[in-house]
């Protein structure tokens, strides 16, 4: 059975009224007939009333995250690490796996020199597999790290990336 209701001449539900008006489901409210079968449709739009809150909730969610996004993660610096350290905290320069070049860096100064020295070859491989940065940020240079991680991603090679790295460490230092 169905009922056919000139919205204007029949004063339905308040809510269903109020929950088509906040959904903009009324095109018109002069000269609209609507056909219902009264407890069905109003089952079905409280279900699309709960279906329409719950998209919301999750747009509201999408674009929370979205601004998170937007805002650079705030890492808590750790605490730097002494000036000079220990052997087994040192960084040990490698041209490839099992491939030693016998310069390791002890300090953040000793690190910068080292890049002046070291083969490309080695800068180049520990560059491309995020070895400085995970060292760096051990060490509490988180800031100089993501410096680091920047340059990976800009693909940056050769006697460029050199200068790039150790002009990062100079920045840092004011040296």
């Amino acid at each position: 059975m169905s009922f056919a209701f000139l919205m204007t001449a029949f004063d339905f539900d308040k809510s269903l009224k109020e929950f088509l008006a906040e959904n903009d489901l009324i095109s018109r409210e002069s000269k609209m007939v609507v056909y219902i079968k009264p407890l069905e449709t109003v089952r079905l739009l409280l279900s699309l009333k709960e279906e329409v809150d719950r998209l919301r909730e999750t747009e509201q969610k999408y674009r929370s995250l979205q601004e998170e996004r937007r805002e650079p993660a705030q890492r808590p610096e750790a605490p730097e690490k002494p000036e000079r350290l220990r052997p087994e905290e040192g960084f040990y320069f490698y041209r490839d796996m099992g491939d030693f070049t016998g310069l390791s860096a002890l300090s953040l100064q000793e690190f910068r020199q080292r890049l002046k020295e070291v083969p490309l070859e080695s800068i180049e491989f520990h560059s491309g597999r995020g070895d400085f940065e995970n060292w760096l940020r051990s060490l509490g240079h988180a800031e100089l790290a993501d410096g680091f991680e920047v340059l990976r991603g800009e693909k940056v090679f050769g006697e460029d990336l050199r200068g790039r790295l150790i002009a990062l460490i100079e920045a840092k230092t004011g040296e």
